[in-house]
């Protein structure tokens, strides 16, 4: 699933970024905290299926809508 969202997505940054304005979406379990053991990562709170999505600028309903319809591709 997280990767099939990320790829969904048109509006939402498939990708990592600090202080970006649009919103992104990653999974941390591959990406910021790729490194750590699955046993850290279960500790921190993040299991194989988390995904972040930081909302940015865009219009709400744009994201809202964007989001609905990847997925209902899934």
């Amino acid at each position: 699933m997280r990767r099939n969202l990320a790829a969904r997505v048109r509006i939402v940054v498939p990708r990592i970024g600090i202080g970006e304005a649009r919103s992104l979406v990653i999974h941390p379990a591959t990406t910021t905290h790729g490194k750590m053991t699955g046993k850290e990562r279960r500790a921190a709170g993040i299991s194989e299926s988390t995904i972040r999505y930081s909302v940015g600028l865009e219009d709400p309903q744009d994201l809202i809508d964007d989001l609905e319809r990847a997925l209902a591709e899934i």
